[in-house]
Protein backbone atom coordinates (compact mmCIF):
# COMPACT_ATOMS: atom_id res chain seq x y z
CA UNK A 1 0.00 0.00 0.00
CA UNK A 2 1.75 3.11 -1.50
CA UNK A 3 2.31 5.67 1.44
CA UNK A 4 0.56 3.71 3.57
CA UNK A 5 1.01 2.95 7.87
CA UNK A 6 3.80 0.74 8.55
CA UNK A 7 2.27 -2.85 9.56
CA UNK A 8 2.26 -3.14 13.29
CA UNK A 9 0.53 -4.76 16.04
CA UNK A 10 -2.51 -2.81 17.30
CA UNK A 11 -2.83 -0.25 20.40
CA UNK A 12 -2.74 -1.63 23.71
CA UNK A 13 -6.30 -0.39 24.31
CA UNK A 14 -8.24 -2.47 21.66
CA UNK A 15 -9.94 -5.87 23.50
CA UNK A 16 -7.97 -8.77 24.19
CA UNK A 17 -8.38 -12.19 22.14
CA UNK A 18 -10.18 -13.38 24.79
CA UNK A 19 -12.93 -10.75 25.00
CA UNK A 20 -13.64 -10.95 21.10
CA UNK A 21 -13.66 -14.81 20.79
CA UNK A 22 -16.97 -16.05 19.40
CA UNK A 23 -18.50 -19.20 21.28
CA UNK A 24 -17.77 -21.76 19.17
CA UNK A 25 -14.84 -20.80 17.29
CA UNK A 26 -15.84 -22.93 14.17
CA UNK A 27 -13.40 -24.12 11.00
CA UNK A 28 -14.40 -22.08 8.54
CA UNK A 29 -13.26 -19.15 10.92
CA UNK A 30 -10.42 -20.96 11.77
CA UNK A 31 -9.27 -21.83 8.10
CA UNK A 32 -9.90 -17.42 7.58
CA UNK A 33 -7.16 -16.74 10.43
CA UNK A 34 -4.44 -18.98 8.70
CA UNK A 35 -4.80 -17.71 5.33
CA UNK A 36 -4.03 -14.52 6.88
CA UNK A 37 -1.50 -15.70 8.70
CA UNK A 38 0.52 -16.74 5.55
CA UNK A 39 0.58 -13.65 4.59
CA UNK A 40 4.20 -11.74 4.77
CA UNK A 41 2.70 -7.92 4.95
CA UNK A 42 -0.08 -5.58 5.63
CA UNK A 43 -0.28 -5.60 1.31
CA UNK A 44 -0.36 -9.33 1.17
CA UNK A 45 -3.01 -9.22 4.10
CA UNK A 46 -5.79 -7.35 3.19
CA UNK A 47 -7.42 -9.23 -0.15
CA UNK A 48 -7.44 -12.73 2.19
CA UNK A 49 -8.90 -10.85 5.06
CA UNK A 50 -11.70 -9.34 2.52
CA UNK A 51 -12.10 -12.93 1.15
CA UNK A 52 -12.29 -14.55 4.58
CA UNK A 53 -14.62 -11.53 5.67
CA UNK A 54 -17.28 -11.91 3.23
CA UNK A 55 -16.99 -15.85 4.01
CA UNK A 56 -17.16 -15.96 7.91
CA UNK A 57 -20.35 -13.24 7.38
CA UNK A 58 -22.21 -15.16 4.64
CA UNK A 59 -22.33 -11.91 2.32
CA UNK A 60 -22.66 -10.90 -0.99
CA UNK A 61 -19.59 -9.00 -1.22
CA UNK A 62 -17.63 -6.00 -0.65
CA UNK A 63 -14.45 -4.23 -0.53
CA UNK A 64 -11.46 -2.74 1.38
CA UNK A 65 -10.33 1.04 1.33
CA UNK A 66 -7.38 2.41 1.59
CA UNK A 67 -6.77 6.25 2.81
CA UNK A 68 -4.67 8.14 0.61
CA UNK A 69 -4.47 11.75 1.72
CA UNK A 70 -8.28 13.31 1.77
CA UNK A 71 -9.55 10.19 -0.41
CA UNK A 72 -10.33 6.88 -0.08
CA UNK A 73 -9.34 4.43 -2.66
CA UNK A 74 -10.46 1.17 -3.48
CA UNK A 75 -7.47 -1.82 -3.21
CA UNK A 76 -9.70 -4.44 -3.60
CA UNK A 77 -13.05 -5.75 -3.94
CA UNK A 78 -15.13 -8.86 -4.66
CA UNK A 79 -19.16 -9.72 -5.71
CA UNK A 80 -19.80 -6.67 -6.50
CA UNK A 81 -20.93 -5.15 -10.17
CA UNK A 82 -18.37 -3.13 -11.98
CA UNK A 83 -20.86 -0.30 -12.45
CA UNK A 84 -20.97 -0.06 -8.95
CA UNK A 85 -17.02 -0.14 -8.49
CA UNK A 86 -17.01 2.39 -10.91
CA UNK A 87 -19.46 4.69 -9.05
CA UNK A 88 -17.44 4.43 -5.74
CA UNK A 89 -13.32 3.86 -6.54
CA UNK A 90 -12.35 6.97 -5.36
CA UNK A 91 -14.59 8.18 -1.98
CA UNK A 92 -14.04 11.42 -0.22
CA UNK A 93 -12.46 10.69 3.11
CA UNK A 94 -14.74 13.15 5.08
CA UNK A 95 -17.81 10.93 3.75
CA UNK A 96 -20.09 8.68 6.53
CA UNK A 97 -19.34 6.43 8.07
CA UNK A 98 -15.54 7.50 8.23
CA UNK A 99 -15.83 9.62 10.89
CA UNK A 100 -17.28 7.74 13.09
CA UNK A 101 -15.21 4.59 12.48
CA UNK A 102 -12.44 6.64 13.06
CA UNK A 103 -13.57 6.06 16.68
CA UNK A 104 -15.48 2.85 16.75
CA UNK A 105 -13.83 -1.01 17.36
CA UNK A 106 -16.49 -1.73 14.55
CA UNK A 107 -18.65 -3.50 12.91
CA UNK A 108 -20.75 -0.45 11.88
CA UNK A 109 -23.84 -0.78 9.63
CA UNK A 110 -24.19 2.46 7.36
CA UNK A 111 -27.59 3.62 7.66
CA UNK A 112 -27.13 7.21 6.67
CA UNK A 113 -25.70 7.76 3.29
CA UNK A 114 -26.80 10.54 -0.14
CA UNK A 115 -29.85 10.18 -1.80
CA UNK A 116 -27.20 8.89 -4.90
CA UNK A 117 -25.53 6.17 -2.75
CA UNK A 118 -29.06 5.19 -1.56
CA UNK A 119 -30.19 4.89 -4.72
CA UNK A 120 -27.21 3.32 -6.25
CA UNK A 121 -27.35 0.24 -3.06
CA UNK A 122 -31.24 -0.25 -4.48
CA UNK A 123 -29.88 -0.42 -8.04
CA UNK A 124 -27.65 -3.43 -7.20
CA UNK A 125 -29.92 -5.07 -4.96
CA UNK A 126 -27.47 -4.27 -1.91
CA UNK A 127 -29.93 -4.13 1.42
CA UNK A 128 -27.50 -4.12 4.10
CA UNK A 129 -23.65 -2.81 4.51
CA UNK A 130 -21.60 -2.47 7.43
CA UNK A 131 -18.19 -1.34 7.89
CA UNK A 132 -15.20 -2.26 10.51
CA UNK A 133 -12.20 0.03 10.64
CA UNK A 134 -8.50 -1.46 10.18
CA UNK A 135 -5.88 -0.17 12.28
CA UNK A 136 -1.94 -0.87 12.53
CA UNK A 137 -0.25 -0.35 15.21
CA UNK A 138 -3.68 1.73 16.57
CA UNK A 139 -3.56 3.92 13.67
CA UNK A 140 -6.87 4.43 11.07
CA UNK A 141 -5.58 3.27 7.82
CA UNK A 142 -8.63 2.03 5.78
CA UNK A 143 -11.85 0.57 6.26
CA UNK A 144 -13.48 -3.14 5.11
CA UNK A 145 -16.91 -3.06 3.91
CA UNK A 146 -19.00 -5.94 3.41
CA UNK A 147 -22.60 -6.31 1.37
CA UNK A 148 -25.25 -8.02 1.54
CA UNK A 149 -28.18 -8.77 -0.39
CA UNK A 150 -30.38 -10.79 1.81
CA UNK A 151 -33.63 -9.23 2.94
CA UNK A 152 -31.88 -10.45 6.80
CA UNK A 153 -29.16 -8.50 8.33
CA UNK A 154 -25.82 -11.14 8.75
CA UNK A 155 -26.17 -12.74 12.05
CA UNK A 156 -24.73 -11.41 15.44
CA UNK A 157 -22.68 -14.41 15.75
CA UNK A 158 -20.93 -13.75 12.15
CA UNK A 159 -19.87 -10.05 13.00
CA UNK A 160 -18.93 -11.18 16.07
CA UNK A 161 -16.65 -13.64 13.74
CA UNK A 162 -15.62 -11.03 11.95
CA UNK A 163 -14.66 -8.94 14.54
CA UNK A 164 -12.81 -11.67 16.06
CA UNK A 165 -10.79 -12.03 12.33
CA UNK A 166 -9.75 -8.22 12.08
CA UNK A 167 -8.07 -8.17 15.83
CA UNK A 168 -6.83 -11.98 15.54
CA UNK A 169 -5.05 -10.67 12.04
CA UNK A 170 -3.82 -7.64 13.62
CA UNK A 171 -2.19 -9.87 16.08
CA UNK A 172 -0.62 -12.16 13.96
CA UNK A 173 0.61 -9.51 11.45
CA UNK A 174 2.56 -7.79 14.54
CA UNK A 175 3.67 -10.91 15.72
CA UNK A 176 5.36 -11.82 12.47
CA UNK A 177 6.79 -8.22 11.88
CA UNK A 178 8.22 -8.26 14.92
CA UNK A 179 9.91 -11.96 14.13
CA UNK A 180 10.81 -10.89 11.26
CA UNK A 181 12.18 -7.18 12.52
CA UNK A 182 14.34 -9.53 15.12
CA UNK A 183 15.68 -11.71 12.66
CA UNK A 184 16.97 -8.74 10.07
CA UNK A 185 18.52 -7.28 13.11
CA UNK A 186 20.31 -10.30 13.72
CA UNK A 187 21.38 -10.58 10.13
CA UNK A 188 22.28 -7.05 9.87
CA UNK A 189 24.81 -7.11 13.23
CA UNK A 190 26.38 -10.49 11.91
CA UNK A 191 26.79 -8.71 8.72
CA UNK A 192 28.31 -5.45 10.06
CA UNK A 193 30.44 -7.16 12.42
CA UNK A 194 32.17 -9.45 9.74
CA UNK A 195 32.14 -6.53 6.51
CA UNK A 196 33.78 -3.86 9.16
CA UNK A 197 37.22 -2.80 7.64
CA UNK A 198 38.46 -2.30 11.59
CA UNK A 199 39.16 -5.15 13.88
CA UNK A 200 36.29 -6.09 16.27
CA UNK A 201 36.72 -8.26 19.61
CA UNK A 202 34.98 -8.85 22.38
CA UNK A 203 36.80 -10.57 25.45
CA UNK A 204 36.13 -11.28 29.56
CA UNK A 205 36.87 -7.94 31.68
CA UNK A 206 38.39 -9.72 34.79
CA UNK A 207 41.26 -8.97 37.07
CA UNK A 208 44.30 -9.31 36.44
CA UNK A 209 43.13 -8.11 32.77
CA UNK A 210 45.82 -9.94 31.30
CA UNK A 211 44.03 -13.08 32.34
CA UNK A 212 41.02 -12.53 30.05
CA UNK A 213 40.75 -13.85 26.83
CA UNK A 214 39.01 -13.85 23.62
CA UNK A 215 34.92 -14.58 23.59
CA UNK A 216 34.44 -13.37 19.54
CA UNK A 217 36.62 -11.50 16.99
CA UNK A 218 35.34 -10.82 13.52
CA UNK A 219 36.78 -11.44 10.25
CA UNK A 220 38.80 -7.98 9.94
CA UNK A 221 40.82 -9.39 13.05
CA UNK A 222 41.93 -12.38 11.85
CA UNK A 223 42.83 -11.09 8.63
CA UNK A 224 44.96 -8.30 10.06
CA UNK A 225 46.74 -10.60 12.57
CA UNK A 226 47.05 -13.53 10.29
CA UNK A 227 45.55 -16.37 13.04
CA UNK A 228 42.39 -18.31 12.45
CA UNK A 229 38.93 -17.45 14.04
CA UNK A 230 39.69 -20.81 16.92
CA UNK A 231 43.90 -19.48 17.75
CA UNK A 232 42.54 -16.11 18.23
CA UNK A 233 40.20 -17.66 21.01
CA UNK A 234 42.52 -19.64 22.72
CA UNK A 235 44.92 -16.00 22.89
CA UNK A 236 44.57 -12.59 25.29
CA UNK A 237 45.83 -9.23 23.88
CA UNK A 238 48.89 -9.31 26.13
CA UNK A 239 49.62 -12.69 23.92
CA UNK A 240 49.72 -10.07 21.02
CA UNK A 241 51.61 -7.05 22.42
CA UNK A 242 55.46 -6.55 21.22
CA UNK A 243 57.43 -6.89 24.57
CA UNK A 244 58.88 -3.50 24.20
CA UNK A 245 54.66 -2.02 24.59
CA UNK A 246 54.08 -3.86 27.52
CA UNK A 247 54.79 -1.10 30.20
CA UNK A 248 51.91 1.43 28.02
CA UNK A 249 49.06 -0.83 29.00
CA UNK A 250 48.74 -0.60 32.67
CA UNK A 251 47.34 3.17 32.02
CA UNK A 252 44.43 2.69 29.40
CA UNK A 253 43.66 -0.47 31.95
CA UNK A 254 43.56 1.51 34.61
CA UNK A 255 41.40 4.64 32.83
CA UNK A 256 38.59 1.48 31.11
CA UNK A 257 37.90 0.59 34.54
CA UNK A 258 37.85 3.80 36.03
CA UNK A 259 35.53 5.62 33.10
CA UNK A 260 34.37 2.59 31.63
CA UNK A 261 36.46 3.47 27.67
CA UNK A 262 39.75 4.15 26.73
CA UNK A 263 42.27 5.25 23.64
CA UNK A 264 45.26 4.22 22.99
CA UNK A 265 47.91 2.95 20.25
CA UNK A 266 50.21 0.08 20.68
CA UNK A 267 52.53 -2.41 18.68
CA UNK A 268 51.28 -5.97 17.86
CA UNK A 269 53.07 -9.01 16.61
CA UNK A 270 51.15 -10.50 13.35
CA UNK A 271 51.62 -14.84 13.54
CA UNK A 272 54.21 -14.36 10.94
CA UNK A 273 56.39 -12.16 12.92
CA UNK A 274 54.69 -8.43 11.56
CA UNK A 275 54.98 -5.53 13.51
CA UNK A 276 52.18 -3.66 12.61
CA UNK A 277 50.86 -0.36 14.65
CA UNK A 278 47.09 -0.17 16.08
CA UNK A 279 44.81 2.23 17.79
CA UNK A 280 42.64 0.76 19.64
CA UNK A 281 38.78 2.19 20.94
CA UNK A 282 37.43 -0.17 23.74
CA UNK A 283 34.29 0.40 25.99
CA UNK A 284 33.15 -1.97 28.38
CA UNK A 285 29.62 -3.34 28.31
CA UNK A 286 27.32 -5.51 30.11
CA UNK A 287 25.96 -8.90 28.47
CA UNK A 288 23.32 -10.61 31.57
CA UNK A 289 25.23 -10.69 34.31
CA UNK A 290 29.42 -10.67 32.06
CA UNK A 291 31.25 -7.46 32.40
CA UNK A 292 32.98 -7.48 28.80
CA UNK A 293 35.64 -4.70 26.75
CA UNK A 294 34.52 -4.73 23.45
CA UNK A 295 37.50 -3.58 21.28
CA UNK A 296 37.75 -1.65 18.00
CA UNK A 297 41.61 -1.51 17.04
CA UNK A 298 43.04 -0.10 13.08
CA UNK A 299 45.73 -0.56 11.00
CA UNK A 300 47.70 2.89 11.90
CA UNK A 301 49.89 2.50 8.71
CA UNK A 302 47.12 2.10 6.50
CA UNK A 303 45.09 4.97 7.66
CA UNK A 304 48.09 6.96 7.53
CA UNK A 305 48.55 5.95 4.05
CA UNK A 306 45.05 6.68 3.50
CA UNK A 307 44.98 10.53 5.34
CA UNK A 308 47.86 11.13 3.11
CA UNK A 309 46.47 10.01 -0.55
CA UNK A 310 42.93 12.64 1.15
CA UNK A 311 45.72 14.93 2.18
CA UNK A 312 46.42 15.27 -2.04
CA UNK A 313 42.89 15.31 -2.45
CA UNK A 314 41.96 17.87 -0.78
CA UNK A 315 44.98 20.04 -2.00
CA UNK A 316 43.98 19.61 -5.96
CA UNK A 317 40.49 20.12 -5.03
CA UNK A 318 41.55 23.46 -3.15
CA UNK A 319 43.20 24.16 -6.47
CA UNK A 320 40.44 23.55 -8.40
CA UNK A 321 38.36 25.27 -6.64
CA UNK A 322 39.99 28.80 -6.77
CA UNK A 323 40.35 28.28 -10.28
CA UNK A 324 36.44 27.95 -10.89
CA UNK A 325 35.16 30.03 -7.86
CA UNK A 326 35.06 33.05 -9.87
CA UNK A 327 33.48 30.61 -13.03
CA UNK A 328 30.64 29.13 -10.60
CA UNK A 329 29.52 31.91 -9.02
CA UNK A 330 29.14 33.74 -12.49
CA UNK A 331 27.32 30.28 -13.42
CA UNK A 332 24.87 30.83 -10.17
CA UNK A 333 24.12 34.47 -11.35
CA UNK A 334 22.97 33.12 -14.56
CA UNK A 335 20.90 30.49 -13.20
CA UNK A 336 19.20 32.73 -10.55
CA UNK A 337 18.65 35.10 -13.32
CA UNK A 338 17.19 32.89 -15.56
CA UNK A 339 14.83 30.98 -12.73
CA UNK A 340 13.11 34.52 -12.06
CA UNK A 341 12.31 34.47 -15.99
CA UNK A 342 10.96 31.43 -15.66
CA UNK A 343 8.76 32.20 -13.13
CA UNK A 344 7.73 35.40 -14.65
CA UNK A 345 7.01 33.95 -18.03
CA UNK A 346 5.37 30.82 -16.50
CA UNK A 347 2.68 33.47 -14.57
CA UNK A 348 2.49 35.05 -17.94
CA UNK A 349 1.59 31.90 -19.26
CA UNK A 350 -1.01 30.99 -16.13
CA UNK A 351 -2.53 34.64 -16.69
CA UNK A 352 -2.40 34.52 -20.66
CA UNK A 353 -4.24 31.27 -20.33
CA UNK A 354 -6.83 33.16 -17.81
CA UNK A 355 -7.04 36.30 -20.07
CA UNK A 356 -7.66 33.79 -23.11
CA UNK A 357 -10.54 31.99 -21.40
CA UNK A 358 -12.47 34.65 -20.25
CA UNK A 359 -11.81 37.06 -23.51
CA UNK A 360 -13.21 33.67 -25.11
CA UNK A 361 -16.10 33.96 -22.73
CA UNK A 362 -16.72 37.14 -23.48
CA UNK A 363 -17.01 36.90 -27.16
CA UNK A 364 -19.52 33.98 -26.72
CA UNK A 365 -21.88 36.48 -24.19
CA UNK A 366 -20.99 38.87 -27.15
CA UNK A 367 -21.60 37.09 -30.03
CA UNK A 368 -24.99 35.32 -28.05
CA UNK A 369 -25.83 38.92 -27.24
CA UNK A 370 -25.69 39.56 -30.72
CA UNK A 371 -27.65 36.47 -32.15
CA UNK A 372 -30.20 36.93 -28.96
CA UNK A 373 -30.92 40.92 -29.56
CA UNK A 374 -30.36 41.92 -33.38
CA UNK A 375 -30.54 38.80 -35.01
CA UNK A 376 -33.27 37.62 -33.47
CA UNK A 377 -35.14 40.64 -33.85
CA UNK A 378 -34.11 41.54 -37.31
CA UNK A 379 -35.83 38.26 -38.10
CA UNK A 380 -38.75 39.02 -36.17
CA UNK A 381 -39.44 41.84 -37.83
CA UNK A 382 -38.59 40.00 -41.61
CA UNK A 383 -41.83 37.84 -40.34
CA UNK A 384 -43.93 40.86 -39.80
CA UNK A 385 -43.25 42.56 -43.03
CA UNK A 386 -44.00 39.53 -44.87
CA UNK A 387 -47.08 38.67 -43.09
CA UNK A 388 -47.98 42.71 -44.23
CA UNK A 389 -46.91 41.20 -47.81
CA UNK A 390 -48.85 38.26 -47.71
CA UNK A 391 -52.33 39.98 -46.86
CA UNK A 392 -51.69 42.68 -49.74
CA UNK A 393 -50.98 40.24 -52.34
CA UNK A 394 -53.69 37.56 -50.90
CA UNK A 395 -55.31 37.01 -54.24
CA UNK A 396 -51.97 35.65 -56.17
CA UNK A 397 -51.60 32.07 -54.79
CA UNK A 398 -47.98 31.91 -56.62
CA UNK A 399 -46.92 34.59 -54.37
CA UNK A 400 -48.64 33.84 -51.50
CA UNK A 401 -46.97 30.17 -51.73
CA UNK A 402 -43.65 31.61 -52.45
CA UNK A 403 -44.16 34.28 -48.96
CA UNK A 404 -45.14 30.90 -46.86
CA UNK A 405 -41.79 29.58 -47.60
CA UNK A 406 -39.71 32.59 -46.91
CA UNK A 407 -41.64 32.62 -43.23
CA UNK A 408 -40.92 28.94 -43.00
CA UNK A 409 -37.29 29.89 -43.88
CA UNK A 410 -36.95 32.55 -41.35
CA UNK A 411 -38.63 31.08 -38.48
CA UNK A 412 -35.73 28.27 -39.19
CA UNK A 413 -33.31 30.89 -39.35
CA UNK A 414 -34.50 32.54 -35.37
CA UNK A 415 -34.94 28.90 -33.90
CA UNK A 416 -31.36 28.07 -35.45
CA UNK A 417 -29.82 31.52 -33.87
CA UNK A 418 -31.99 30.84 -30.86
CA UNK A 419 -29.70 27.48 -30.32
CA UNK A 420 -26.86 28.96 -30.83
CA UNK A 421 -26.93 31.99 -28.92
CA UNK A 422 -28.16 29.32 -26.07
CA UNK A 423 -25.17 27.06 -26.69
CA UNK A 424 -22.33 30.11 -26.92
CA UNK A 425 -23.77 31.34 -23.64
CA UNK A 426 -26.55 29.76 -21.62
CA UNK A 427 -28.45 32.11 -19.38
CA UNK A 428 -27.23 30.77 -15.74
CA UNK A 429 -23.65 30.42 -16.88
CA UNK A 430 -22.95 33.68 -15.32
CA UNK A 431 -24.81 32.70 -11.70
CA UNK A 432 -21.77 32.12 -9.28
CA UNK A 433 -23.98 28.95 -8.22
CA UNK A 434 -22.66 26.07 -10.19
CA UNK A 435 -26.27 24.20 -9.22
CA UNK A 436 -28.10 26.35 -10.92
CA UNK A 437 -25.74 25.77 -14.19
CA UNK A 438 -25.15 22.02 -14.47
CA UNK A 439 -28.99 21.81 -13.55
CA UNK A 440 -29.64 23.94 -16.83
CA UNK A 441 -26.96 22.01 -18.64
CA UNK A 442 -28.67 18.57 -18.00
CA UNK A 443 -31.91 19.66 -18.75
CA UNK A 444 -30.34 21.28 -22.31
CA UNK A 445 -28.54 17.94 -23.15
CA UNK A 446 -32.17 15.77 -22.25
CA UNK A 447 -33.72 18.16 -24.94
CA UNK A 448 -31.25 19.03 -27.21
CA UNK A 449 -29.38 15.33 -27.55
CA UNK A 450 -31.73 12.61 -25.38
CA UNK A 451 -28.96 12.17 -23.15
CA UNK A 452 -30.60 11.94 -19.51
CA UNK A 453 -27.64 13.27 -17.45
CA UNK A 454 -28.18 12.08 -12.91
CA UNK A 455 -26.69 15.39 -11.52
CA UNK A 456 -25.60 15.08 -8.07
CA UNK A 457 -24.38 17.85 -5.96
CA UNK A 458 -22.37 17.16 -2.39
CA UNK A 459 -23.02 19.72 -0.16
CA UNK A 460 -22.86 24.02 -1.43
CA UNK A 461 -20.51 24.11 -4.37
CA UNK A 462 -20.21 28.03 -5.47
CA UNK A 463 -17.22 29.72 -7.09
CA UNK A 464 -16.72 33.47 -7.01
CA UNK A 465 -13.94 32.60 -10.15
CA UNK A 466 -15.63 33.69 -13.31
CA UNK A 467 -12.68 31.67 -15.62
CA UNK A 468 -13.50 28.14 -12.80
CA UNK A 469 -17.30 28.42 -13.51
CA UNK A 470 -16.65 28.98 -17.28
CA UNK A 471 -13.68 25.82 -17.68
CA UNK A 472 -15.83 23.43 -15.70
CA UNK A 473 -19.18 24.19 -17.48
CA UNK A 474 -17.38 24.00 -21.10
CA UNK A 475 -15.95 20.76 -19.32
CA UNK A 476 -18.93 18.99 -18.78
CA UNK A 477 -20.28 20.31 -21.61
CA UNK A 478 -17.83 18.79 -24.20
CA UNK A 479 -17.29 15.55 -21.90
CA UNK A 480 -21.46 14.44 -22.45
CA UNK A 481 -21.67 15.48 -25.70
CA UNK A 482 -18.71 13.00 -26.33
CA UNK A 483 -20.52 11.00 -24.04
CA UNK A 484 -23.53 11.56 -26.40
CA UNK A 485 -22.02 10.91 -29.73
CA UNK A 486 -19.85 8.14 -29.02
CA UNK A 487 -20.96 5.81 -25.66
CA UNK A 488 -23.93 4.67 -27.38
CA UNK A 489 -26.20 5.04 -24.11
CA UNK A 490 -28.90 7.10 -22.48
CA UNK A 491 -27.80 7.61 -19.54
CA UNK A 492 -24.74 8.79 -17.66
CA UNK A 493 -24.19 10.57 -14.21
CA UNK A 494 -22.41 13.96 -12.89
CA UNK A 495 -20.94 14.59 -9.44
CA UNK A 496 -20.13 17.89 -7.87
CA UNK A 497 -18.29 18.52 -5.10
CA UNK A 498 -15.99 20.92 -2.94
CA UNK A 499 -12.85 19.34 -1.31
CA UNK A 500 -10.65 21.40 0.54
CA UNK A 501 -10.21 24.31 -1.69
CA UNK A 502 -10.89 22.50 -4.72
CA UNK A 503 -13.97 21.45 -6.96
CA UNK A 504 -14.73 18.25 -8.09
CA UNK A 505 -16.19 16.85 -10.82
CA UNK A 506 -16.70 13.15 -12.05
CA UNK A 507 -18.93 12.69 -14.86
CA UNK A 508 -18.94 8.45 -15.65
CA UNK A 509 -21.44 6.61 -18.17
CA UNK A 510 -22.00 2.76 -18.81
CA UNK A 511 -21.23 2.67 -22.99
CA UNK A 512 -18.78 1.21 -24.74
CA UNK A 513 -15.93 2.72 -23.42
CA UNK A 514 -12.43 3.40 -25.22
CA UNK A 515 -8.26 2.91 -24.86
CA UNK A 516 -6.97 5.67 -22.85
CA UNK A 517 -3.76 5.23 -24.16
CA UNK A 518 -4.81 6.26 -27.47
CA UNK A 519 -5.31 9.67 -26.16
CA UNK A 520 -1.65 10.22 -26.69
CA UNK A 521 -1.63 10.34 -30.43
CA UNK A 522 -4.76 11.83 -30.38
CA UNK A 523 -2.95 15.38 -30.69
CA UNK A 524 -5.63 18.35 -30.38
CA UNK A 525 -8.11 16.17 -29.45
CA UNK A 526 -10.99 17.67 -26.71
CA UNK A 527 -10.04 15.62 -23.98
CA UNK A 528 -6.45 16.39 -24.70
CA UNK A 529 -7.41 20.26 -24.73
CA UNK A 530 -9.37 19.98 -21.78
CA UNK A 531 -6.38 18.36 -20.01
CA UNK A 532 -4.09 21.48 -21.04
CA UNK A 533 -6.00 24.03 -19.75
CA UNK A 534 -7.05 22.24 -16.40
CA UNK A 535 -3.23 22.29 -15.87
CA UNK A 536 -2.71 25.56 -16.71
CA UNK A 537 -5.47 26.46 -13.88
CA UNK A 538 -3.61 24.47 -11.63
CA UNK A 539 -5.69 21.84 -11.16
CA UNK A 540 -5.48 18.05 -12.67
CA UNK A 541 -7.50 15.20 -14.64
CA UNK A 542 -8.21 11.76 -14.94
CA UNK A 543 -9.89 9.28 -17.73
CA UNK A 544 -10.49 5.29 -16.31
CA UNK A 545 -12.00 3.64 -19.15
CA UNK A 546 -12.44 0.10 -20.53
CA UNK A 547 -13.65 -0.72 -24.13
CA UNK A 548 -17.17 -2.15 -23.26
CA UNK A 549 -17.14 -1.12 -19.76
CA UNK A 550 -17.95 2.80 -19.20
CA UNK A 551 -15.92 5.58 -18.85
CA UNK A 552 -15.19 7.90 -15.64
CA UNK A 553 -13.88 11.31 -16.03
CA UNK A 554 -12.15 13.13 -13.51
CA UNK A 555 -11.44 17.51 -13.02
CA UNK A 556 -10.02 19.20 -9.89
CA UNK A 557 -9.86 22.76 -10.15
CA UNK A 558 -8.34 24.81 -7.26
CA UNK A 559 -10.79 27.41 -6.52
CA UNK A 560 -8.24 30.01 -4.32
CA UNK A 561 -6.83 33.26 -6.21
CA UNK A 562 -8.06 33.02 -9.55
CA UNK A 563 -9.18 34.77 -12.41
CA UNK A 564 -7.40 38.47 -12.35
CA UNK A 565 -5.86 37.51 -8.67
CA UNK A 566 -3.35 34.86 -10.48
CA UNK A 567 0.30 36.33 -11.24
CA UNK A 568 1.23 38.47 -13.52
Amino acid sequence: MTGGPTPETICEAEPTSAQLKPAALNERLLDAILSISRSATLDEALEPLLDAAIDVTRTTGGGIYCVEGETLVLRHHRGMPEAFIREVTYMPATLPPVPTLRQEQGPLEVTHVSPAMQELFEKNGVRHVFSYPLRARGTFFGVLNVASTQVDPPASADLQGLRFLVHEMELLFGRLCAEKALEESEQRCKILWNAALDGFALREWITPPEKGRFIDVNESACRMLGYTHDELLKLSPFDLVADDQREKLPGPYAKMQESGETSFEFTAITKDGRRILFEVNARLVTLGDRRLSFTVFRDMTEHRRMEAQLQQARDRLEEQVQARTAELIDTVDRLQAAMKELEHRTGQLQKCTLDLSQAEDRERKRLADLLHGDLQQTLAAAQARVGTLASQIGGNPEATHTLEQTRQLLDEAMEKSRTLSQELGPPVQCSGSLVTTFAWLAGYMERKHGLTVHTEVLGEVRSESEAVRSFLYRTAEQVLLNVAKHAQVQDASLRLQRVNNEVWLIISDWGQGFDVGSLAQTAGGALLAIRERAEALGGRTRVQSTPGKGTVFFVAIPDVNAGRESPA
